[in-house]
């Protein structure tokens, strides 16, 4: 068997299978992936894409939307202020999620992505509490340690928030109704303890 996640196989299947994790690929081969397969309208966007889709060429095709990266701006901008408005970012996340069409899966898709770009705001934030390096982008970076001047995570609260985002991205592979995740996952951001 091949899949994407365990959590999407019959507990009685995963019982008799042995789990085995291929590595990411390198930046530049998904870039000349995406190239060489034609998968992009515009074959720039391989460069800028490769960086963000952790070695998938799936992740990546799923990145290639005008829609989801304006949001991403507004997402850490969101995250970063020093009171989380879960009713407002749950209202966009909504809209943003069902601009994807009727289809479930588009749907899913975009709301996993989402999901990351909350985790790796929270996996900066965490970095910039303890002083370390990082190579994510700069506005990435500058929005974390915005949020770190604002207050915007306390003690243990960045940790709690990227264990419940990671939480929620499994919460997406089990096919969770999508209204209740949203809801309850910025909820759970909001009110995360001291």
């Amino acid at each position: 068997l091949i899949g994407t996640s365990p959590a999407k196989q019959l507990p009685t299947i995963r019982s008799r299978c042995q789990l085995v994790r291929f590595g990411r690929l390198p930046e530049k081969t998904v870039a000349e992936l995406l190239r060489r397969g034609g998968m992009l309208d515009d074959p720039r966007k391989a460069d800028e894409l490769a960086p963000y889709c952790e070695g998938s060429l799936t992740r990546a095709l799923e990145l290639n939307d005008a829609d989801l990266w304006s949001f991403r701006g507004t997402l850490f901008g969101r995250l970063a202020e020093a009171e989380l408005d879960s009713v407002g970012l749950s209202k966009a996340v909504h809209s943003l999620v069902n601009a994807a069409g009727k289809a479930a899966p588009p749907r899913r898709a975009r709301l996993r992505q989402i999901v990351r770009f909350a985790a790796d705001f929270y996996r900066q934030l965490l970095l910039a509490q303890s002083g370390a390096s990082s190579d994510a982008d700069e506005p990435l970076q500058r929005l974390a340690r915005e949020a770190l001047a604002t207050g915007a995570a306390k003690g243990q609260q960045a940790l709690f928030r990227l264990e419940r985002c990671l939480e929620a991205a499994e919460q997406i592979e089990r096919n969770a109704n999508q209204t209740t995740l949203i809801e309850s996952w910025l909820d759970d951001l909001a009110g995360a303890p001291f």
